[in-house]
């Protein structure tokens, strides 16, 4: 059974410094930030820790240096934004050179440190290394939040920290333990919208929802992978073959439980061969093409199902949503689950890709319940499997 970390709400955390892990791994384009979603999901954390006059020290990385200094992975542009979303002053430090400046800084205010994993001991297996890399910050500091999601738990600003100081779980890690709680306690049938292009981490997901007589509607490369594996052509989608002996044993499950599989009839597909869009069936998909989007037709299916849907889950897009041309299927999907669902459907998007895609369509997340960005910690629960994150937090 899960345990669930002390709440930051009740603790007693006036006037103390305080660390906070966050993840500030957010999507870039050309040096700009796309997306602000993760930093916006720990401005109450911040701020509730802020009125209770802390020293707010936050740790997060940007992508994987590998252990070097990368300016191109410098966490300074998130450090503006952060700034302009708290209307205050950030203070910067680099982890190797911080103690001065945790030291000197007044109690209500804010620093947030580089990029952790400019340093090798971020990641390293070293239980020794670890131990002296986080040293200079344990010392200095009163207690810890974790404020993070989805990220790799055995990293030392987690494992190194949590076990030596009195912990506490963030805001927005307390509403994501508390959804995943609850989707995990919904009987079927569910609704679940998935695709992507990261198959992998949707797999154990795709085999907790087949075990019982949900509806899959999927899109993406999600939709690829079932339809090679049911022996349909798919161009020039050629997939993984690991991953597409998995996609076979899901489809024989939801068979047996009466799991329903919609898979997109029409698509918007590119042309190796005259550079044009095209819109066919899926029986058109021949050699030369790719599929980029779902098309019409499956549109009008995926919403007749969602009008009627009692709990929804939407995980991944349904194209290419960054290219105009493919974006339809992910922004038409997207507001049929704000828009079209019954009033008292309970619904929820998981994952960082689909809240880049919300922002980048301008899909209202205040019409979803909750838009979650740790899909680990939603499928452990669903599982009833024991979280590790929860589990070290609790200690």
């Amino acid at each position: 059974m899960n345990k669930i970390p002390k709440s930051l709400s009740n603790a007693n955390i006036a006037n103390k410094t305080v660390l906070v892990r966050v993840d500030f791994d957010v999507p870039f384009n050309n040096g700009s930030i796309i997306d602000d979603t993760k930093i916006r999901a720990a401005i109450p954390t911040i701020q509730l820790l802020l009125k209770n006059n802390c020293k707010v020290i936050l740790l997060s990385h940007l992508g994987d240096p590998k252990g070097k200094q990368d300016d191109t992975l410098s966490l300074m542009d998130v450090r503006f934004v952060l700034g302009r979303l708290l209307e205050k002053q950030i203070k910067f430090a680099n982890i190797a050179a911080c103690e001065n400046s945790i030291k000197f800084m007044d109690f209500g205010e804010v620093l947030l440190l580089e990029n952790l994993r400019f340093s090798p001991f971020e990641t390293t297996k070293k239980s020794e290394d670890r131990a002296s890399y986080v040293e200079v910050l344990v010392k200095l500091a009163d207690a810890y939040v974790f404020e993070a999601y989805g990220i790799d738990a055995n990293v030392a600003s987690v494992t190194g920290v949590a076990v030596k100081l009195p912990t506490y779980s963030g805001l927005h890690f307390e509403q994501e333990v508390a959804t995943a709680k609850k989707l995990a306690e919904l009987k079927a049938p569910i609704t679940a919208v998935l695709g992507g292009s990261d198959i992998q981490n949707k797999i154990e997901l795709l085999q907790v929802l087949v075990q019982k007589n949900n509806t899959l509607l999927l899109g993406g490369n999600l939709a690829y992978y079932f339809l090679k594996s049911m022996g349909v052509e798919v161009g020039d989608f050629e997939g993984d073959a690991k991953l597409l002996s998995k996609i076979e044993k899901i489809i024989k499950i939801a068979q047996k439980n009466k799991a329903e599989i919609v898979l997109p009839v029409d698509h918007i597909t590119a042309s190796s061969k005259d550079n044009k869009v095209h819109e066919i069936t899926t029986q058109q998909i021949t050699k030369g093409l790719t599929g980029m989007d779902i098309g019409p037709k499956t549109l009008v299916t995926f919403r007749e199902i969602l009008e009627g849907a009692k709990n929804v889950i939407w995980d991944g897009a349904m194209g290419n949503y960054t290219v105009e041309e493919f974006s339809k299927g992910t922004e038409a999907v997207g507001e049929y689950i704000a828009l079209s669902t019954p009033k008292e459907c309970f619904k929820v998007a998981i994952g960082s890709d689909v809240a880049q895609a919300m922002t980048l369509l301008k899909i209202k997340p205040k019409r979803f319940n909750f838009i979650s960005l740790d899909r680990t910690l939603l499928t452990d629960f669903i599982q009833g499997k024991e979280s590790d994150i929860l589990a070290l937090l609790s200690k």
